[in-house]
Order: structure tokens, then sequence, then C-alpha cells
């Protein structure tokens, strides 16, 4: 039973990891698609696919290799007026997140979607981002003695504030940024092949991203960009401890990334953007990126 309850901890735990592209939809990390960098703020739908490999540096030493893949799609309205000089973009998405781990002699799969809703505020160059959404995933945890199967339900809050300084008559965007992330996982109990009850308790994450990045506007219409930020995360699991027996320590050593990317208006209709972020620290890898947005 501990040791069941172990391997569910650890799957939760690294559903924390795969889930990582959950709060960078619209306006997290070093992505093009953050509403402050369009040059036109007009209703559009869009497309975001994404793969990342990577290795993550746990506190008790131990590696996990980590694949992540999937892809959102979303719808964002129009410009919505405030008073006061306010303006708002609300947007909904939805996705498919997969990913695979391998930790010792243990493979981890899991599928899932997600749903969710955030809208951006602006005044002036000020901006404001909030986000949520919910997703359900299915995971499969193999080894050469056993398989566990069992489905988990998640929530997502999010919040981003930044500030873009323009300079060289617009051309030059310098923008400092800050990030906060809450995320919840409950596990579904499920009964084992012995006919035991599994069960463990919700386990939250606490991500904290501070971040700068910095956007040319030439004139041909290509706009290149290069970003960075310290990523702390928060998570509860290490207080887990099922039957009173502590599982030890499980938590995620600070990151930085930094991203480069490419995006261009082709005409009035369309925008495409390419990016590649390096994660260096806690998590070692490399993430693709790539999208396709259409103006109505």
């Amino acid at each position: 039973m501990y040791q069941k309850k172990f391997l569910i901890l650890f799957t939760v735990f690294i559903f924390f990891i795969a889930k990582a592209f959950a709060v960078t939809v619209p306006s997290a990390s070093v992505s093009t698609f953050s509403p402050e960098q369009r040059s036109t703020r007009t209703e559009s739908i869009w497309v975001k696919p994404y793969s990342a490999l990577e290795t993550i540096e746990l506190e008790s030493g131990n590696r996990v290799h980590n694949t992540a893949y999937g892809a959102y799609i979303g719808y964002d309205t129009n410009v919505i007026h405030l008073s006061k000089a306010w303006d708002s973009v609300l947007t909904f998405h939805t996705g498919y997140t997969g990913s695979r781990q391998k930790y010792n002699a243990r493979t981890i799969f899991q599928n899932g979607g997600q749903l969710g809703l955030s809208g951006v505020f602006f005044r002036k160059n000020f901006f404001l981002g909030v986000l949520t959404n919910v997703g359900a995933t299915n995971a499969i945890s193999e080894s050469s003695f056993e398989n566990i199967n069992f489905s988990m339900l998640s929530a997502t809050a999010a919040v981003k504030t930044g500030y873009n300084f323009e300079f060289l008559e617009k051309r030059l965007s310098f923008q400092p940024s800050f990030l906060g992330a809450y995320l919840w996982v409950n596990t579904f109990d499920y009964v084992n092949a012995q006919n035991e009850v599994v069960k463990s308790d919700p386990v939250y994450s606490i991500q904290l991203v501070p971040g700068l990045k910095l956007t040319a506007n030439l004139e041909d219409g290509w706009q290149p960009y290069i970003g960075v930020q310290q990523v702390w995360n928060i998570i509860n699991a290490s207080r887990f401890s099922p039957n009173d027996v502590s599982v030890g320590e499980i938590s995620l050593k600070p990151y930085v990334q930094y991203g480069v990317g490419l995006q261009k208006n082709v005409g009035e209709d369309f925008n495409f953007f390419v990016q590649t972020t390096v994660r260096n620290g806690g998590r070692n890898g490399v993430l693709f990126s790539l999208g396709l947005r259409k103006y109505f």
C-alpha cells in the first residue's frame, strides 16, 4: 500500500512538471502569444503546438527524463473598452497535453485535456492578465512488476502583470513582468489488484516567475525577441505521508529559462511565430513552440 501511494504522489508531482504550459496560455512565459505584443488588437483565432525534452533535478538528487507535447487552440475577442482609459481582451482556449516520464525503472504516461478562460486588461503600457482553467488527465505508471492506472482532476489560476517601456520611436520594447500561479491536483481513489482502496490527498503548487523580455519592431514587419525568467515552485508534496510513513523530500529546484523567438504579421489577416526556450537548473532541456493566428 505504501509503495502504491508513493507512486501516485510521484505521478501527481510529475503532473506539475508536465503541465508547465498550462499557465502560458495566453500571456505567460516568453511566448509570442502575449496580448501586449500584438501589433493589432482585433478578434482572432489561434493554434499553438509545442514539444519539450528535458531532465528534471529533484531535491532528493534523483533525475526524471521528461518528454512533453501538445497543442492549444483559442479565440480572442475584440477589444472591450472600459472606463478610465482601460481596455480588455478575453480569451477562450482548450487543448490537449501529453507527456512521458522515465524515473529509475518506471515509465509514466499522461494524456489529458483542459478548458480555460483568461482576460488581459490594458491601460497605456501597463497590463494585467488573469487566467483560470480546469483539466482532466489519465495516468498510467508502468514498471516490470506492475502497472497502475488512475485519473486526476486539476485547476489552475494565474496572474501576470508587467509594463512595456518603449524606446527609439517604439522600435524597441523592454518588458519587466511577474507571474504568480496556483495549481491544484486531485487524484481519484481506485481499487488495485489486491482489492485495496488507494487514496491520496489533493496536492498543490505555487509558482513565482519574474521575467524580462526585449522585443524589436523592424521596418519589414519582423519582430525578433528574447526573454529570460527565474522560476520558483512551492509544492506541498513533501508534506504527504501515506500511513504516517514519510516518503521523503519530493520537490523541484529553482531554474532559469531563456528563449528567443521570431514573429511576423502577414498582411492584415495572419500572424505566425517560432520560438525556442532553454531551461537550466532544476529543469534542464529545450522547448519548441510555434503558432498561427488568424485575424477577423
